[in-house]
């Protein structure tokens, strides 16, 4: 079970990589460039839910360029992560390679996404600097 939510994890962040710059699915969203991720992921804590369990994770984004990522129900794990110019935010998931992906942000309401090929989209939090994440 543990080996297929890192499957699916690569599943999705393989999908992600795939969508268009530009795209966006409501009025006020936007896709933020490589600055605008770095600003937003550096030195914070991320969290939201993937899959089609809704499985919860939590990201710590170090300016160094690791992060330290909680998966629930597995080990947490280390991972590099880095920006690409226009603006895609990557990880590298060894086994499962490099993973790119837009995220957009809705500037009326300061939340954030990730953004897929087909239209969809998941929301994240971004919380400032390092904050605990556990699942209780």
């Amino acid at each position: 079970m543990k080996r297929n939510r890192w499957v699916n994890l690569a599943v999705v962040g393989a999908v992600l990589a795939l969508m268009p710059i530009g795209a966006s699915h409501a009025e006020g969203e936007r896709v933020l460039t490589a600055a605008e991720i770095s600003d937003a992921l550096a030195g914070n804590t991320f969290s939201g839910v993937f899959g089609e369990e809704n499985t919860r994770y939590a990201q710590r984004n170090h300016r160094n360029g690791m992060a330290v990522v909680n998966i629930e129900g597995t080990p947490a794990r280390l991972i590099p992560w880095f920006v690409e110019e226009p603006g895609s935010y990557c990880e590298d998931w060894a086994e499962s390679g490099v993973i790119c992906y837009r995220i957009s942000r809705d500037d009326s309401s300061g939340k954030h996404f990730f953004q897929r090929p087909n239209g969809t989209v998941s929301e994240f939090v971004v919380q400032k600097g390092f904050q605990p994440f556990t699942f209780e």
